[in-house]
C-alpha cells in the first residue's frame, strides 16, 4: 500500500505543475490531494511559487548611473594603449563570471518557459 501511495503522490505531485491553485483540475487525484499532506504542502510550494514569478513579470532592473560612461571611457583607454594582448584575469575572477553568466541565462529561460506556459 506505501507503494501504491508513492506513485500516487508523484503522479499527483507532477499534475500539479501546470494545474490550478484548486485543484479541480486534477481529475481523479484531487481526492488524493485532499487527504495526503505532503502532495498538499507541495500545492502550497507551487502556489508561492507562481505568485513569485508573477512578480517578476514587472520587475525592472537599471544599470547604475555612469555605468555606459565608465565602460566606454575604459574601452578608449585600452585602445589608447595601443593593447595587442588580452586582458589577463585570475582563475577566481574568471570562475565568478562564468557562474554570474550562468546564473544569468538560467534565469532567463525559466522566466521565458513560465511566461510561455498558459495561465494557471
Amino acid at each position: 500500500m506505501a507503494y501504491l501511495m508513492g506513485v500516487t503522490c508523484r503522479l499527483t505531485q507532477r499534475l500539479l505543475v501546470n494545474r490550478t491553485e484548486t485543484g479541480a483540475s486534477l481529475g481523479r487525484f484531487a481526492a488524493h490531494l485532499a487527504v495526503c499532506l505532503r502532495c498538499q504542502a507541495e500545492a502550497v510550494r507551487y502556489r508561492m511559487l507562481r505568485r513569485e514569478m508573477a512578480d517578476l513579470v514587472d520587475w525592472r532592473d537599471e544599470a547604475p548611473r555612469g555605468l555606459l560612461g565608465a565602460v566606454d571611457d575604459a574601452i578608449d583607454a585600452r585602445s589608447a594603449v595601443g593593447m595587442t594582448q588580452p586582458a589577463r584575469f585570475p582563475a577566481a575572477r574568471k570562475a565568478a563570471l562564468v557562474g554570474a553568466l550562468a546564473a544569468t541565462a538560467g534565469t532567463v529561460v525559466v522566466v521565458r518557459v513560465l511566461k510561455a506556459r498558459p495561465a494557471a
